[in-house]
């Protein structure tokens, strides 16, 4: 696992698309190892999710605590966000954006580098 962390201390896998046709894609996913790509298959990644997910540092991350921030920013794309609140133990802004169902995270450090307050 070490060679897989080195340098970002998380793992960095990627699914690719799978293509049709006649030839079968023989890898679906790519992991980054010492700054390269490289292709494994699906038991290789269904493994390293496995291990990711026993790290010690992963139940710190269920441990949380948001204190609610309502404001409406934009991303640097410029769709309009709205702020639910900031999860000030592991330091994230939680937010929503039109158009998709789900809760997005920024880092707070990052936040107001990739976000503009809209007027009110």
């Amino acid at each position: 696992m070490g060679i897989v962390t080195v340098e970002e201390k998380l793992p960095q896998l990627r699914v690719l698309p799978v293509r049709g046709g006649q030839f079968p894609t023989l890898y679906c996913y790519t992991l980054m190892v010492y700054g390269k790509w490289i292709p494994v298959h699906h038991s290789f990644a269904e493994w390293i999710v496995g291990e990711f997910t026993k790290w010690p540092w992963k139940a710190q991350m269920e441990k949380e605590f948001i204190r609610p921030w309502v404001a409406r920013y934009r991303n640097s794309h410029g769709v309009e966000v709205q702020t639910v609140g900031v999860d000030i133990v592991n330091h994230r802004v939680i937010y929503r954006q039109k158009g998709y169902p789900h809760d997005c995270v920024c880092p707070r450090r990052e936040w107001s580098k990739k976000f503009k307050r809209e007027p009110s």
